[in-house]
């Protein structure tokens, strides 16, 4: 969990000053850099919290058959 959280941090961190570019050419980095810091958060959400959910809800509980050898 620690190694996804700091790389997206990282990279969510590194794109703030060009999610907040002014001047002519800003408009242009500014969509790029939003979505990007919009799609990073909410992909380690999903990976991070709602997919072990997902996977323990249909995962249920299974009876653990031995196998005798």
């Amino acid at each position: 969990m620690r190694p996804i959280m700091m790389t997206s941090l990282t990279t969510i961190l590194s794109m703030l000053p060009m999610a907040m570019a002014f001047g002519s050419s800003g408009s242009t980095t500014q969509g790029l850099a939003v979505v990007n810091i919009g799609g990073l958060t909410v992909g380690v959400a999903v990976a991070l919290f709602i997919l072990p959910v997902y996977y323990a809800l249909m995962n249920g509980k299974k009876e653990l058959k031995v196998l005798d050898i």
